[in-house]
This record gives structure tokens, C-alpha cells and sequence, in this order.
């Protein structure tokens, strides 16, 4: 198949969505992030009519989302895209430690949803692996810091060079209600206190007790920076 392929990989609360939006605004073609959420569970490709006709449908560039997956499953799907597209980009997007974890805690908690919050936490030290290069499965891979990648305009021009877009920054203003799931308000995006998500978890310490199971302030210092919930809870014993 002659068309370009971006596959974003991230974990739930991530900010995907917003990075996602992002993303195909850097191209002149009406793109839609095609989601393969499940595709891949357990090592094997499955469930591509609908996918297939997505993908037949698309613009030559085609912008596909894996949410939460394994990394092996993921790898999975990028040997799949590899047989499937002319060229396939791979990004890994990551975000701090605390205001993930703040954000996932009060997203399934407001849902009612049931989950285990160390099954996640333990995905998130592996992603965290992978961005640092202490793993690699998925191969040659863009690295989107999400921290620097809200703040900071001169690296969103470097990630869209990088993808070969004409950069664009119209959808950091744009309302959506996804991106404003943690508070219910609509915002424009680049008004969110996203980095204020951390302060959620202060009377919630038990949920950052397996954060520090996982040496998260050693990954956050060392990806991240000083962050204000590392400052907070790097002592939580």
C-alpha cells in the first residue's frame, strides 16, 4: 500500500488525544486517527475488517493510535504496519509519573470503573524502559516527552519536522471534551492546568505508594525533571 503510516503508542491519560489532534494537524490532508485499541491483545492480529476498510478509506497518510497495550503486542503491530505501508513512523509518548497517575486514579474512580492500579503502574515502568532505550521493542521510535511537548513550542516544531508535517499549532486552542475529562470544563487546550493534576493525589498517598515501588521519582527526575508532585512525594515512604 502506497500511503505513510504514524503509529502513536501511549498509555490511558496520557494526553494521546491532544498529541493525536496534534498530529494530524501537521499535514495539509484531512486526516482521522484510526484506533487499533485491541487489535493486538495476546500476540495476535485479529478483528482487520473494520481497520482495513479505515485504512482503504484514508488520505495517503494514515495516523493509527495504540492505547495501553503491551510492548510486545505493540511490536506486533508494528511489524504489521511494516508489511502494510510504504513507511511507517513510530511515536512513544510519555507523560510525568504523578499527573498520569492523578489523572487515571480520578478518570476510573468518576467512572466507577474497576481496575488495578499497580497493573498500571507496572506498564508505566515499562514504557517508561522503552523511552530510555533500557528496552527496545519497538525499534526506531520518536520520543514525545509530553511535559516538554505542551510547553514547549520550538519542540513541537522539532517532532514535526521530525515527521516530516508542516507544523501546526491550531489544535492547542482547540475544545474537546475529551481533553477536558479530568475537571468536566471545557477549556482551551492550552489553558489546562495538566501539570496541577498531581495535587489530586496528596490525600490519596496509598496510590502513591506503588508509584515508589516502581522507583518512580528516579524515572520522573530522570525524564521529567523536578516536577512539583516529584518534590511532593520523592520522600513517600
Amino acid at each position: 500500500m502506497d500511503k505513510k503510516c504514524i503509529l502513536l503508542v501511549g498509555l490511558p491519560r496520557s494526553g494521546q488525544h491532544a498529541v493525536l489532534n496534534w498530529i494530524c494537524d501537521q499535514f495539509e490532508q484531512n486526516i482521522y486517527p484510526i484506533k487499533m485499541r485491541g487489535i493486538f491483545q495476546k500476540n495476535v492480529v485479529r478483528n482487520f475488517g473494520r481497520i482495513d476498510r479505515e485504512i482503504e478509506e484514508a488520505s495517503q497518510i494514515c495516523v493509527l493510535h495504540l492505547e495501553g497495550q503491551s510492548l510486545r503486542s505493540t511490536a506486533n503491530c508494528i511489524k504489521w504496519c511494516d508489511e502494510v505501508f510504504k513507511n511507517t513512523t513510530t511515536v512513544l509518548l510519555l507523560r510525568d509519573p504523578y499527573n498520569w497517575l492523578a489523572s487515571l486514579v480520578k478518570y476510573k474512580r468518576v467512572r466507577q470503573k474497576n481496575y488495578n492500579i499497580k497493573d498500571y503502574i507496572l506498564r508505566w515502568k515499562k514504557y517508561a524502559d522503552e523511552y530510555l532505550g533500557t528496552t527496545n521493542y519497538l525499534g526506531d521510535k520518536i520520543l514525545i516527552n509530553y511535559n516538554t511537548w505542551f510547553f514547549d513550542i520550538e519542540e513541537r516544531k522539532l517532532i514535526s519536522s521530525k515527521i516530516d508535517g508542516e507544523f501546526s499549532d491550531k489544535s492547542m486552542d482547540t475544545f474537546a471534551n475529551v481533553i477536558q475529562a479530568f475537571d468536566g470544563k471545557y477549556r482551551p487546550a492550552s489553558k489546562l492546568k495538566v501539570f496541577d493534576r498531581w495535587k489530586y493525589l496528596r490525600d490519596r498517598t496509598g496510590d502513591c505508594f506503588a508509584l515508589n515501588n516502581i522507583d518512580a521519582s528516579g524515572y520522573c527526575k530522570l525524564i521529567f525533571g523536578e516536577t512539583e508532585g516529584y518534590k511532593h512525594f520523592k520522600g513517600l515512604k
